[in-house]
């Protein structure tokens, strides 16, 4: 690990606190940078937004399941775990070019842990798990559609008709062959861009939030250091995700994990912690991301089934009777058994068995990390910790819920109704941003977040190398002077933002069942 740097305090824009930092200006303030970026991400509006994003059980009344925010500090506290026992292990901390002692490595790593953890949720979009699933499926069939019109020369499309008038073509005429061409590149698939939305990811929305969306006064974003960027990525590729039956998989290429539109940021921030390229458009991952992610499968994996319980979908003994089917889940019950006395209630028996649960994935992870280092650095380690071959309890829980809880006609029932609201948004809002009359595109941009819509602006004035700010062009600026994949950009970015409650809100405004 020599010429790593996992812990680059660099970021994107140079930060004059830093500076100072470094030269031992702010003696009021003792965090590293790292530590720092803790503190711009919870008090950063995308986080809070996290308390009406629910986890599993979209739209539900009952105050006790977990939502996005609560489920984010859980996971924080297991990847505390994780990050102290990095730190006190001597090899470990060797290979990172530190030692058990050094208070600075605990800082940058315990900070670094709980950062990430924090911040892995961030890019989801409302109404559960299966908002990812609707937003993809939606662009699908658009796109799908898009091809079909311009086939035929079709210019009563409003998205095609809005570009053919954006470059000055008439409306009567046939479809130009270079705007057809044009099209034609991104709706088929030929331009990265493409994927952005066909495979849309609540990752790569999330890096999106945190390098760009959290919009101030220019594309920055938070402004985080480099190491919280790049441990903060899963899947650090901006081209197509790609199958493990396929030829060529690695973990890191499993989803779509940034926009193209960050590929310039990802590139920067892989560059400063030195993580090794698999191709122009994907790296490797950085190394404390898989802990990130087995504090987040950890912490999903038995507040589900906890949340299940809650609402009487299962009991206590239910979960205990299928763990007794292994012998390491076994053990975990009888050390649970120790504990509690058969006549306790209910709730202290589930507490005591999630603690003896989280102890034993979170030690059977860290061993598993530990004895891999050598190819999870190397970029050639492709399993999730959790689900290591070497461990069977993650996967024993996982079948489980499966069985048990996702595929429960309640959250079923509840994933079509959001799936219903998103698709309706997105129909909304394409039809009014994209409208002829101007008065339509003008109200249409005033009911968008006007944080979003400034920074696809900005991009878009940068792009078109113009200096002016977008907060001196927004009031008077109308959308029609937008490309249409920067319309579509804004409605996605708009809609993935939403809270839950939010997207139910605005879906029954914007089709009339409430004023």
């Amino acid at each position: 690990m020599t010429s790593k740097n996992y812990f680059s305090y660099e970021r994107i824009r140079d930060s004059k606190t830093d500076k100072r930092r470094e030269a031992g200006d702010l003696t009021s303030d003792l965090r590293s940078p790292i530590e720092s970026d803790y503190g711009r991400l919870v008090f950063s509006s995308a986080f809070r937004r996290l308390h009406d994003k629910t986890q599993v059980f979209p739209l539900t009344n009952n105050d006790n399941i977990h939502s996005r925010l609560t489920h984010s500090m859980e996971v924080a506290s297991v990847g505390r775990s994780f990050a102290l026992k990095i730190c006190g292990d001597e090899e470990i901390a060797a290979r990172f070019k530190s030692n058990a002692s050094d208070v600075q490595f605990w800082k940058n790593v315990t900070s670094l842990m709980e950062v990430i953890c924090l911040a892995h949720d961030i890019g989801n979009p409302p109404l559960g798990h299966f908002g990812e699933t609707a937003i993809q499926n939606y662009f699908l069939d658009l796109f799908a559609h898009l091809e079909k019109d311009l086939n035929k020369g079709n210019t009563s499309n409003c998205i095609i008709r809005s570009e053919m008038e954006r470059l000055g073509f008439e409306r009567e005429d046939d479809i130009p062959e270079v705007l057809k061409n044009d099209f034609k590149s991104f709706v088929c698939g030929k331009n990265k861009i493409y994927y952005d939305y066909t495979q849309f990811d609540g990752n790569a929305e999330g890096f999106r939030i945190i390098t760009k969306l959290q919009f101030l006064n220019d594309l920055f974003g938070l402004n985080l250091t480099s190491a919280s960027l790049a441990a903060s990525v899963k899947y650090p590729n901006v081209a197509r995700k790609i199958k493990k039956t396929e030829e060529g998989y690695r973990i890191s290429l499993g989803k779509h994990g940034v926009f193209f539109t960050e590929k310039d940021y990802l590139d920067r921030v892989m560059k400063e912690c030195g993580i090794e390229k698999i191709n122009d458009f994907a790296y490797c991952r950085h190394p404390l991301s898989y802990l990130m992610e087995a504090a987040d499968t950890i912490c999903y994996l038995l507040m589900d089934l906890e949340d299940a319980i809650s609402k009487g979908w299962l009991t206590y003994y239910d979960v205990t009777a299928m763990l007794k089917g292994t012998s390491q889940g076994d053990a975990v019950v009888r050390r649970a058994g120790n504990h509690f006395n058969e006549n306790d209630p209910d709730k202290k028996k589930v507490v005591q068995l999630r603690t003896e649960l989280l102890a034993t994935l979170v030690n059977n992870c860290f061993v598993i990390f530990k004895k891999n280092l050598d190819e999870i650095v190397a970029g050639n380690y492709n399993k999730e910790l959790v689900f290591d071959e070497e461990s069977t309890l993650g996967e024993l829980l996982q079948s489980f819920s499966r069985a048990k809880v996702y595929s429960h006609k309640e959250i079923e029932a509840l994933e079509l109704t959001g799936s219903s609201v998103i698709t309706g948004l997105f129909d909304y809002y394409v039809k009014y941003l994209f409208h002829r009359e101007q008065a339509y595109r003008m109200h249409a941009k005033h009911t968008l977040s006007k944080a979003v819509f400034m920074t696809t602006l900005q991009e878009h004035l940068l792009y078109n190398n113009s200096q002016e700010p977008a907060w001196d062009v927004y009031d008077g600026f109308d959308p029609k002077d937008l490309t249409f994949e920067e319309k579509l950009r804004i409605i996605r970015d708009h809609v993935a933002c939403m809270t839950d409650k939010y997207a139910v809100e605005q879906f029954r405004k914007l089709s009339g069942q409430s004023i």
